[in-house]
């Protein structure tokens, strides 16, 4: 929450109205933790001590009428990790220094986290799914702070990445993705875009609203449309009174609250694009319908220095207003927030109700339904707001990298070892109901063919090369875990499966017999074709005769690529800088296989130029 600087959730204390059976996790039992303290009233930072029992109370009141009360304690925390279970190592932080995403790192960035335990709830931290509050604004009891002070992380700086998730649900759902210490650009589909912040009174990071603007409809959800065609209307609100009162970034605000001076223009305008009535009223609404409504397109003032500087063409970057839509600020930043962001879907009732508030009296609040689908990176230490949009899956972030979640590994053998009999048991089946492959024949094992068309689309590159890259990974992943204390790897895998399928070795015997004179055959229908072919039975240039055999047995395979580049491409949104991107933190790196990368395998050639490799005979 970009709007508290508490962090809190419910203790043992906490057993009247705590979210019971609401909760993704049940109250933390802090009589099992040998490392928890309490604050006592000589230390208190946000606390007001209470001499009966030497520690520090607070509140925590909120303006939807929600609230908790608690006290301050210490224990030691991390951030992140396998969900299920604690990670047992600490690991050492200097290996992990810069783009981090494995979670099984996370506990060397452990910390001695203040934080409240909550005795009694009230309002909407009883029936929300998160069990607390996560204070990230500028206080020095946020995260953030408290991390950057023990060291744990080098800059003061974060990320906040909102998935584009509809429905939550307490069995789990994607919400998104943390990054503390910088923004992890592996997430974003678009470049960092810079707006200006300041702190306003309160710790919370606020931001200047130059203009509104909707955008018809059917336009897609990124500032960029889909539609060359979209129309977009700019509200007819003055400067100064969009910013009355100040306009925040709320993470912890579900809901988007505009000041009530803009409600008439609003109302008129959204009335222009759509002919409906803009209200609060439920409303039945088709995937189609919905569609069509109009983007919210939030102009926020760009940071006067950088964008220019790294931008020098705005309108080829995402994200950015461009010279189209305002020459006087092309460099501004757009924030785009499309109708399945502003309209919520309430599945009990089966219709939609708007989420964009335009009644505030004093000011104007940014909450998470204007900030889902982008990855927002507070940087306090240069006082500026960046964008990128994103879909802030950490899930698939980490999987295509080749980590895991799963830190359980007697469970996890279990499961593997599971699949391998079944595995078996398939190759068994097959080997029976199918013929059994000759040496010289070809199907999907030896050369996959999907059906589709092999000409490779250029802009979908670093897309080819991300899969790549997970197959490997995977398969890494699955071969380091097979080497268990529990057995050692599977050999029958190089047995053919017809021979694998027999009980005896008497039976394998006569298959082996069976293979060794097909191959004998092999040989002196070879033998004859050659003596044809030297008595001058049948001749044609050598450079057009495909070798087939080499001396040692091989069969040379053909594979079916299409030209790849070696250069990147130079695209003005993803690379306007002429630089490979990097973690805000200067530290980050890209992924990518050196030995598989697209490139790598034809080197800027065409395949049909190149000496095809050949596979061994198993």
């Amino acid at each position: 929450d970009t709007g508290s600087g508490v962090t809190a959730f419910p203790c043992s204390q906490c057993t009247d109205k705590c979210g019971g059976g609401i909760h993704i996790d049940p109250p933390f039992q802090e009589g099992d933790s040998s490392s928890f303290r309490i604050v006592a009233c000589d230390s208190c930072n946000k606390g007001k001590c209470y001499e009966q029992g030497d520690m520090c109370r607070l509140n925590g009141d909120y303006d939807e009428d929600s609230g908790w009360r608690g006290y301050e304690c210490i224990d030691t925390a991390y951030i992140g990790g396998p969900h299920d279970a604690p990670l047992e190592e600490d690991g050492d932080l200097k290996e992990y220094d810069g783009s981090d995403i494995d979670p099984k790192h996370a506990r060397a960035r452990k910390l001695d986290l203040m934080f409240a335990c909550q005795s009694q709830l009230s309002g909407l931290f009883v029936t929300q799914l998160a069990d607390g509050i996560l204070g990230m604004d500028h206080a020095s009891s946020s995260l953030w702070n408290q991390m950057a002070e023990q060291g744990v992380v080098s800059r003061r700086s974060f990320s906040l990445c909102y998935g584009r998730q509809p429905i939550a649900h307490r069995s789990g759902s994607v919400a998104g993705a943390i990054t503390l210490g910088g923004s992890e650009t592996k997430l974003h589909k678009t470049r960092l875009v810079y707006a200006s912040s300041k702190e306003v009174k309160g710790g919370s990071f606020g931001i200047h609203v130059r203009k509104i603007h909707m955008r018809t409809g059917h336009s897609g959800e990124s500032a960029r449309p889909t539609d060359s065609q979209a129309s977009i209307i700019t509200l007819g609100v003055d400067e100064e009174t969009l910013n009355l009162g100040g306009v925040l970034i709320d993470s912890g605000s579900t809901d988007t609250y505009l000041n009530g001076k803009l409600a008439a223009e609003f109302v008129a305008v959204f009335h222009e694009l759509t002919g409906r009535e803009y209200n609060h009223e439920p409303i039945e609404l088709t995937e189609d319908e919905l569609d069509s409504l109009p983007v919210i397109l939030i102009q926020l003032a760009g940071e006067e220095r950088i964008n220019p500087s790294k931008f020098i063409n705005p309108d080829t970057v995402i994200g950015l207003a461009g010279i189209a839509l305002d020459p006087d600020n092309p460099h501004d930043v757009i924030l785009a927030i499309p109708p399945t962001h502003y309209m919520e879907w309430q599945p009990s009732e089966g219709n939609y109700i708007a989420r964009i508030y335009i009644n505030e009296p004093q000011r104007s609040v940014l909450g998470a339904n204007a900030i889902m689908g982008h990855d927002v990176y507070f940087d306090l230490q240069h006082q500026r707001i960046s964008i990128a949009e994103s879909d802030c899956d950490y899930t698939k972030l980490v999987a295509g990298h080749g980590f895991v979640f799963e830190i359980n590994e007697d469970e996890t053998q279990e499961e593997e070892e599971e699949e391998e009999v079944e595995e078996e048991e398939h190759e068994e089946e097959a080997a029976k109901e199918g013929p059994i492959m000759e040496a010289g024949d070809t199907d999907d094992k030896i050369v996959p063919d999907d059906g589709e068309d092999d000409d490779f689309d250029e802009d979908d590159e670093h897309e080819q090369e991300d899969k790549i890259d997970v197959d490997i990974d995977a398969k890494k992943h699955s071969y380091e875990k097979g080497k268990g204390d529990k057995g050692k790897e599977k050999t029958s895998k190089t047995i053919h499966p017809a021979i694998e399928a027999c009980d005896d070795w008497a039976c394998r015997g006569t298959i082996a017999g069976a293979f060794v004179i097909v191959l004998l055959i092999g040989i002196l229908v070879g033998q004859y074709c050659n003596q044809r072919k030297t008595h001058g039975a049948y001749h044609r240039p050598e450079d057009q005769v495909p070798s087939a055999m080499n001396d040692d047995d091989e069969v040379a395979v053909e594979s079916k690529f299409s030209t790849f580049r070696d250069e990147p491409d130079d695209d003005d949104d993803n690379d306007d800088d002429g630089k490979n991107h990097k973690s805000a933190n200067g530290n980050g790196t890209t992924s990518s296989s050196s030995e598989l990368s697209p490139s790598n395998i034809t080197n800027g050639k065409p395949i049909n130029d190149m000496k095809l490799q050949p596979i061994k005979i198993v």
